[in-house]
């Protein structure tokens, strides 16, 4: 372009496939809005050195777009700017720039060098996907001028979102990202100071992780899928809520006993989950909570839960050995629906009620017996039928034959149907029980 031109239109270049590169004349101030959109073979720019703003999508969905280089001169940034820039691997924002707007490097995949001159934009660093435009989504390195005051939050960000190391550019100071998302060797590494800048409606000022389907969730937290990712929740957070992890990709999960309560949904359909260690303190596993978690297979309920909630462990296929504690009361519809491979349950003294379906499952394929332990005088008397007290006699369309073990001296008289299809043996595989086995195959 002539070194005498000093405007250009807006949308002047729109959409041209065949421009590769461009040289902007020295007398040009302003890069109009969408002046280069959709050049998607435009591979180098070469700004002018007086340079003051970009505008609006000047360079939005640039494919082929390496690098750039901003003169000293430029103040302002329009936002989505560099929108869809996936080849673009390197930035500097230079000590000029105050004004840099949403989603200017939006989708930039590439973008992973970042070095900042503008003390505004160190001021303006709270988290790294939305910040600046979007700078630091993708950015695994970042390069500071080291004469910048950084001021508390953009420091706790830095050395807990990335890790300073020796600068390789003079003058600057150096932070690295080793993380895929927010893992760092399968931990969780984002400080939960940065997971509350990123969302705030998702935490109050007493600790408390209120859970929202679209503040935690796997559109966020990302993870390399073949390696473990241990979720550990620090001892500030004491309550859970709704949803909040609910199809995140952890596969183990460490909660403090300073967790008092868990909101329905909080681990539902989280897939990969193997392994949990539940806080001793929480009185109830809520209503869904870790349905369809179809990898756990190693959980510990506490003692104090006295409530199993609604289809809290439905679809659990993966568990095989569950032990429910001796003051569980409650549980809920359909809470054990689908856990095919637990075999051997024993239903404590103080469960006095059980909902419907709660051990409903099909057992098309597996071999041997289903046991109870039943030690509920409730419970015994409640065995009116095969559907009954939540499916416990229940076999469906199997062959699978069930054992009933039923404490000593609990009365059962008023089960008409389990002395009718059941036939009590003399000999039990449990000591301080009597043995029942189906009279039939199919009840």
């Amino acid at each position: 372009i002539p070194s005498g031109v000093s405007e250009i239109s807006s949308q002047a270049f729109y959409g041209c496939q065949s421009l590769t590169e461009v040289t902007l004349p020295s007398n040009l101030q302003t890069i109009a809005n969408n002046t280069f959109q959709g050049c998607s073979n435009l591979t180098r720019v070469i700004m002018p050195e007086n340079l003051i703003s970009i505008g609006q999508a000047a360079f939005h969905s640039c494919k082929k777009l390496v690098n750039v280089n901003l003169p000293e001169t430029l103040t302002s940034i329009g936002s989505n700017a560099f929108y869809g820039c996936v080849a673009l691997t390197e930035i500097r924002i230079p000590s000029k720039v105050t004004t840099i707007a949403t989603s200017i490097f939006v989708n930039c995949s590439a973008l992973t060098t970042v070095v900042i001159d503008s003390k505004t934009i160190v001021d303006a660093i709270i988290d790294s996907n939305t910040c600046c435009g979007g700078l630091l989504t993708y950015a695994k390195t970042v390069y500071i001028k080291s004469d910048i005051d950084v001021p508390s939050s953009a420091i706790y960000l830095l050395e807990n979102f990335w890790e300073k190391s020796t600068s390789s550019i003079s003058g600057y100071d150096e932070y690295s990202y080793g993380a895929y998302g927010i893992f760092f060797n399968g931990k969780l590494s984002e400080s939960w100071y940065s997971l509350k800048s990123r969302y705030p409606e998702a935490f109050t000022t007493q600790g408390e992780i209120i859970g929202n389907p679209s503040v935690v969730n796997a559109s966020y937290i990302s993870y390399d899928s073949s390696q473990d990712c241990e979720l550990i929740i620090p001892p500030t957070i004491t309550k859970i809520g709704v949803l909040a992890f609910a199809k995140t990709g952890f596969t183990k999960v460490v909660m403090p006993d300073t967790v008092t309560s868990i909101g329905i949904y909080a681990f539902n359909w989280c897939d990969r989950l193997q392994r949990v260690d539940l806080s001793g303190d929480i009185t109830e596993i809520p209503d869904y909570c870790f349905a369809s978690c179809s990898a756990l297979w190693d959980v510990r309920i506490p003692s104090n839960v006295t409530r199993i909630g609604d289809s809290a462990f439905n679809g659990c296929e993966s568990i095989t050995s569950l032990i429910l504690p001796h003051g569980l009361t409650t549980i809920g519809n359909h809470a054990f629906d689908g856990c095919v491979n637990w075999t051997n349950r024993k239903i404590p003294a103080s469960v006095t009620t059980i909902g419907s379906y709660a051990f409903e499952a099909v057992y098309q394929s597996i071999e041997g017996h289903l046991i109870y332990r039943i030690d509920s005088a409730v419970v015994a008397n409640s065995l009116t039928s095969a559907s009954s007290m939540g499916g416990v006699l229940s076999r469906q369309n199997n062959t699978k034959r069930v054992k009933i073990y039923i404490k000593c001296g609990l009365d059962v008289s008023a089960s008409t149907f389990l002395n009718e299809y059941f036939r009590k043996k003399k000999n039990s595989e449990y000591s301080g029980y009597d043995y029942y086995i189906d009279r039939l195959l199919k009840l």
